[in-house]
């Protein structure tokens, strides 16, 4: 399929899309219909591996991820591979005469794995995947944030401000790309720059642990101990799973400012 992406924006649904459900649900209810007419075991054990690998992903109940991404498919994809190998054998020998039809299939067969292939590249790095998002979507705040991270991990802190800009321009309330931007400018040197944007980040998700954290060390290089001990005491009090690791420097800091240590 084109315009691949690791992750995809749901579109709204409207009354317009009516008019398509009902078509494609009733060619769907018939296909399966047929396919459990056939008694095939190749064909129902494709099924139930791709009812039971796309159960997990159906959002039936929601998943703690994105909602639609390409990589959900990858498992469940065996067994629509199986059905489809199953029933095009069937037809084949139904109709022996049709050669040019496999060979035809077998020519798909290569084109889509070319497209792997070439898909594959993508997948190289951030830099490479990221990259290839925001091609395909340039709208997508979410591209744009993580390859500004990709760019910032390789050494490019120009180009990783360029994306977190657009973050920006494409989502005003972005607290993880003004979080990174006053990390760039506190490695600058910059920190009143680097205190806005942490206080940005802040006012626009006030659980945003990293930019607590950040803006706490602010506060101790600008000779606000108090302030500092404040924000690592929220930081200590609320900090997510994902960033336990800071726990012992955040206590670190706060002791030794609690205590009057240099």
């Amino acid at each position: 399929p084109p315009n691949l992406a690791i992750y995809h924006a749901l579109p709204a649904l409207t009354a317009g899309w009516m008019p398509w459900l009902i078509p494609v649900w009733a060619a769907l209810v018939v296909a399966l219909w047929l396919l459990l007419r056939t008694r095939s075991v190749p064909a129902l054990t494709g099924l139930l591996w791709f009812a039971l690998n796309y159960a997990p992903i159906s959002n039936i109940i929601p998943i703690p991820s994105a909602t639609m991404t390409e990589r959900y498919l990858y498992l469940p994809a065996v067994g629509l591979w199986i059905i489809a190998a199953d029933r095009g054998y069937a037809f084949y020998r139904k109709f022996p005469g049709y050669k040019s039809l496999a060979a035809a299939a077998a020519v798909v067969v290569v084109l889509l794995g070319g497209v792997t292939v070439h898909r594959n590249r993508d997948w190289k790095s951030d830099l490479t995947l990221f990259g290839s998002m925001v091609r395909t979507d340039p709208g997508s705040p979410f591209g744009h944030f993580n390859l500004g991270n990709a760019l910032k991990d390789s050494g490019d802190g120009e180009g990783a401000q360029r994306e977190w800009m657009e973050t920006l321009r494409l989502d005003p309330s972005n607290s993880g790309a003004m979080s990174q931007l006053g990390s760039l400018a506190a490695v600058r040197g910059d920190l009143g720059t680097a205190e806005r944007w942490f206080r940005a980040a802040l006012d626009a998700d006030p659980g945003n642990a990293m930019a607590r954290f950040n803006l706490a060390l602010v506060f101790e290089k600008t000779g606000r101990p108090g302030e500092a001990a404040a924000q690592y005491d929220l930081f200590l009090r609320n900090v997510p799973l994902e960033y336990r690791d800071y726990i012992p420097r955040a206590e670190e800091h706060r002791a030794r400012i609690l205590t009057g240590d240099k």
